[in-house]
């Protein structure tokens, strides 16, 4: 998963802490206690730990960036085969 894919990532670093004391809480509750548990417009239940756990982990990485322990690195690819001729460049 890129950064950009990470819904987390530009929000306030507070914010994502914030979060992910939620969604511990919601981990603890479902996995430890076996409930189900409810944000405004969500419940989430056993079946929805892996759910949990990819959030979980977008919100550390979403911390760790903003934190300035990660950074984007992008790549590119140079085709070497097909190289420049002046006789084949039309303006």
């Amino acid at each position: 998963m890129a950064l950009t894919d990470n819904p987390f990532i530009g929000l306030p670093i507070a914010q994502i802490q914030e979060l992910q004391q939620l969604y511990l809480q919601v981990l603890v509750d479902i996995a430890k206690v076996g409930r189900s548990y409810a944000f405004p417009g969500l419940s989430m239940t056993k079946a929805d730990l892996e759910q949990v756990n990819e959030t979980l982990r977008q919100l550390r990485i979403a911390l760790e960036y903003g934190n300035g322990q990660i950074k984007q690195i992008a790549y590119a690819t140079i085709d070497t085969q097909n190289q420049f001729s002046p006789e084949n460049f039309r303006p």
